[in-house]
């Protein structure tokens, strides 16, 4: 789901009409949310919203779905939600806000959800020219008999494309856009993965027949540009807070892979204390996210594997350094959610797979001079997601314990071993640093990403010991 945010400019008189609808709909989503934690079925509480709040039904559905939403994802946590956020919440206690700024402040966006039939939303109408310098509007209608011009400013190009592929689709009836607005910024929100939108076009029955027969003939063009991805290709990448390794496999017919591409992403420098601000470091997360995905996409890899983590934050035992690093800094999330939105606009499948033992497999198979310790995991990854859902392809058969032996300067006696579990354990009880850093790593080439106003560094490995 891509979302764009967009400034816009109205007339006052329209503003205080905005002003005061936003405040209805966050009292009524409020009251819908109360509700829902009453165990109320969706039918009770659509009818004592429509009996206290004037506002028309589908205000009152979009409203439910936000505050289900919502609901679904407190649960999930098991804490009760503070409306205006916990920072407001104790600046108010603290007396450090008014009653009437933190009331501002609570404040919910204006929510339309999107329906396919109604050109893409009932309460919106995209006016948008075909250049950049043309005039753009948004016809926002409350309700009938009732037009608010939102003004917009020149849009950024590739956003512009965006809008405009949406405009059209959505005037073909095919293609639904959540819309919020408050009183500064609209947010147009849309499916990027064009093949999950066309099959549900497809398989709605309420589909009209023309329209169907348009987004089948989108899905087999869809297929078709897609199918020139190799699917014996894969990318697979270790995500740390300091370095994302990844790597470029290439399988033959027997399931033996090569190695086609080695690199790290250096996020060190951006990392350091008090370094850079917040906005850059959330900036360079994107752009990195942004050349991964270009990157995949070169290779014509049809998968990008990653590993499935769910950290939270903690004392993680090994220095306030290392905690700040995993709990304050490091944007995984970020990073993880836009690769997963520029993987699905590329036609690329992404997975998450199981990170058990993976920087123990690697190191110990892959590991080398020119294979450092965040790339090897990422060939591992990358291995385990070409065959994800296949039994018995998990771990890869273990090593010669003879050559394990002389893989480091200092020797390491093992007792007989049956599986990858056993034999970590025995290389982490001997406290042996299996792990091959980057600093020790040949042949690097490094250079800045983009620009030198970037502060990232691109580290490219060689595929074989020169």
């Amino acid at each position: 789901m891509l979302t764009l945010k967009l400034p816009y400019r109205t007339s006052d008189e329209n503003q205080a009409i905005i002003a005061e609808l936003q405040r209805q709909q966050s009292s009524l989503t409020r009251f819908i949310y109360a509700r829902l934690e009453d165990g109320l079925p969706r039918k009770d509480i659509a009818l004592l919203a429509s009996g206290i709040f004037q506002l028309d039904s589908w205000f009152i559905q979009s409203s439910y779905m936000k505050a289900k939403a919502l609901y679904a994802t407190n649960k999930c946590k098991s804490h009760k939600h503070i409306w205006g956020g916990r920072k407001n919440f104790f600046l108010r206690s603290q007396g450090k806000l008014t009653r009437e700024e933190f009331r501002s402040r609570r404040l919910i966006k204006i929510h339309v959800e999107g329906e396919s039939p109604q050109r893409g939303n009932r309460k919106f109408d995209l006016k948008l020219g075909p250049e950049t310098n043309s005039h753009h509007s948004i016809i926002f209608k409350p309700k009938a008999g009732q037009r608010i011009e939102l003004g917009l400013p020149k849009i950024r190009r590739n956003w512009l494309v965006k809008l405009l592929a949406l405009q059209e689709l959505a005037n073909d009836r095919q293609m639904p856009y959540k819309v919020e607005l408050d009183q500064n910024f609209i947010y147009i929100s849309f499916q990027l993965d064009e093949a999950s939108r066309l099959k549900s076009i497809v398989q709605r029955p309420t589909t009209k027949k023309e329209v169907r027969s348009k987004a089948k003939l989108r899905l087999e063009l869809l297929k078709s540009r897609t199918s020139d991805l190799q699917t014996n290709r894969i990318m697979g990448i270790d995500l740390n807070p300091n370095f994302i390794g990844l790597s470029v496999l290439e399988f033959d017919e027997d399931d033996r892979f090569k190695v086609i591409h080695k690199e790290v992403i250096d996020f060190s420098e951006l990392n350091m204390k008090d370094g850079f601000s917040n906005d850059k470091k959330v900036h360079e997360s994107i752009e990195a996210s942004k050349y991964i995905a270009n990157l995949a996409k070169h290779y014509d890899c049809s998968k990008l594997a990653i590993e499935d983590l769910n950290i939270k934050s903690s004392n993680k035992g090994i220095g306030k350094r290392f905690n700040r690093l995993c709990n304050n800094v490091w944007h995984r999330k970020l990073i993880t959610t836009q690769l997963n939105k520029r993987c699905q606009e590329h036609g690329i499948e992404f997975l998450s797979v199981n990170a058990a033992y993976s920087s123990t497999v690697g190191n110990v198979l892959y590991g080398s001079r020119i294979t450092p310790d965040m790339v090897a995991s990422s060939i591992e990854v990358a291995r385990r997601g070409y065959k994800k859902y296949n039994k018995g392809w998990f771990y890869p058969a273990l090593p010669e314990l003879n050559n394990l032996r002389n893989q480091w300067k200092e020797d390491l006696s093992l007792f007989e071993v049956s599986s990858w579990p056993e034999l970590h354990d025995q290389i982490k009880n001997s406290g042996m640093r299996y792990r091959v850093p980057l600093d020790l790593a040949n042949a690097k080439a490094v250079c800045r990403h983009k620009s030198e106003h970037s502060s990232l560094n691109r580290i490219n490995l060689p595929l074989r010991q020169l």
